[in-house]
């Protein structure tokens, strides 16, 4: 059962267990046209509506692709019915030094690990993920870039990431669900490159054939500017703490993943070049001639 179907995760994680053949249930909170799979409409996630479902269907594996808040709830349910594994996917911001921004899921984790489960669990932690219109990271910044001629770079952008492809972290939990070798662990779900914030930048131009000047705005000034925005306008688009967790650097290894269920993620360029495809800003050729 995929929890948060319609989710950009959970609708690669369905396309490739569909093409292996696998029975699926989803959940959603929204009425969906065509699901392609059986799926359930919940409206409130609660115990009895989960119980209902499971005492419905014969469920063997759940990958929960939800809102973190909702693990506890659904590793509850799951113990309650006998379920043959949970595959939880939440994030690498729990290692945030940033203690309002990892509190949510430190709070999450601690109920998740602080007990004893009946039902094996595997928790997938990725790190920025990328690759669809769906993403709302990289696909903002490529549209950011694609239509204005000025990119404001909060600091010196020299903080490092390691974006994972939103296939490659499908395929990682595809490859995970009913593993046994993956029982009881956690993963980092990271991308296979390391690049910085300015290196991403540069690449989206380069790919994209667009000129445009970056200028680099001084943290403190970045903060107050926020803080006007916050308080002053009332724009809520962007907090301090996005700002001041840009700051941060966001690598983490893949390589226990690699050795229990054969994780080889894509390089980040190869990544964006296809994303880039995607959003149509790659010029035709006889634009580049031009």
């Amino acid at each position: 059962m995929i929890i948060g179907m319609t989710g950009n995760t959970a609708e690669h994680i369905i396309n490739k267990l569909k093409k292996k053949g696998v029975a699926m249930l989803g959940t959603s909170r929204k009425k969906i046209d065509s699901p392609g799979i059986p799926y359930v409409q919940i409206e409130r996630y609660t115990e009895e509506a989960l119980r209902s479902i499971f005492k419905a269907y014969p469920i063997e594996v759940v990958i929960q692709a939800a809102n973190t808040t909702l693990s506890p709830l659904v590793l509850k349910v799951s113990q309650e019915y006998s379920i043959k594994h949970v595959v939880l996917i939440h994030t690498t911001g729990i290692f945030s030094k940033y203690r309002s921004c990892r509190l949510e899921y430190e709070e999450v984790e601690s109920r998740i690990l602080g007990e004893t489960s009946a039902v094996p669990v595997t928790i997938l932690r990725p790190t920025l993920i990328y690759g669809t219109p769906k993403d709302r990271n990289m696909w903002r910044l490529i549209q950011f870039i694609g239509k204005s001629p000025i990119f404001p770079v909060f600091g010196r952008g020299n903080n490092l990431f390691q974006p994972v492809h939103v296939d490659d972290l499908a395929e990682a939990v595809v490859r995970c669900a009913g593993n046994q070798a993956t029982y009881g662990k956690q993963y980092n779900i990271s991308g296979k490159t390391i690049v910085s914030y300015s290196e991403i930048i540069s690449l989206i131009k380069k790919m994209s054939f667009r000129k445009v000047i970056v200028i680099h705005m001084p943290i403190w000034l970045s903060v107050a500017g926020i803080w006007v925005l916050n308080n002053v306008f009332r724009y809520k688009g962007i907090i301090r703490e996005q700002v001041l967790r840009m700051q941060e650097d966001k690598v983490f290894e893949y390589r226990e993943a690699s050795a229990d269920f054969g994780y080889q993620p894509r390089s980040f360029e190869e990544g964006l070049k296809s994303e880039i495809e995607l959003s149509q800003l790659s010029p035709t050729p006889s634009r580049t001639k031009r």
